[in-house]
């Protein structure tokens, strides 16, 4: 009778650390209740009822995600080359948790189709001499889709443009013959 007591006791003692949850500073832990979403829980030690709760703990440091070089026309219908990265973090893990399945490959996706629709949009001297701007411009749109999902994007930069050879020596070639004629004026 008393190892069958003491048998309880200690299943009882088991189940009840098996609820018992360390969260680390960097990550949040998202608590569903027989399915529902019930809250989201900072750093520290936490108390979840087993069996009854099950957690899904979200990594809220910053992410980078790189988009693949992509072929674009500007919008004077110049052909070239860009890639971009993006860095986010997660704001808010209990919507994260019920919008996104992936958060990287949603993030990816959406910085893609925002690089594209953003390069149609400016014309090649405006992407060439003010990235700037197209970085800004492409960072609120992100921003704008994100912000839904609990996402906040912290920056997306240009990382390279790669021109094709006649357009660079036009440029070029322009860019000498704007030089010659500041010369010319001093």
């Amino acid at each position: 009778m008393l190892e069958i007591l003491g048998g309880i006791i200690v299943s009882a003692i088991m189940i009840l650390l098996s609820g018992i949850k360390v969260v680390k500073d960097y990550n949040q832990l998202v608590v569903f209740r027989f399915g529902k979403l019930i809250d989201s829980k900072g750093p520290g030690v936490h108390l979840v009822i087993p069996f009854m709760d099950q957690v899904e703990t979200v990594d809220t440091r910053i992410v980078t995600v790189a988009t693949p070089t992509l072929e674009e026309l500007t919008q004077d219908n110049v052909a070239i080359k860009i890639s971009a990265a993006c860095l986010f973090q997660v704001a808010d893990a209990k919507r994260t948790v019920s919008r996104v399945d992936d958060i990287n490959v949603a993030i990816a996706e959406l910085a893609q189709s925002s690089l594209r629709s953003g390069v149609s949009q400016y014309t090649l001297r405006q992407i060439v001499t003010d990235r700037g701007k197209l970085n800004a411009f492409l960072k609120e749109k992100l921003e704008k889709q994100a912000k839904d999902w609990g996402i906040k994007i912290v920056t997306f930069e240009i990382k390279e443009i790669n021109l094709p050879a006649d357009v660079k020596k036009a440029l070029l070639r322009e860019n000498l013959a704007e030089a010659e004629l500041i010369k010319s004026e001093i």
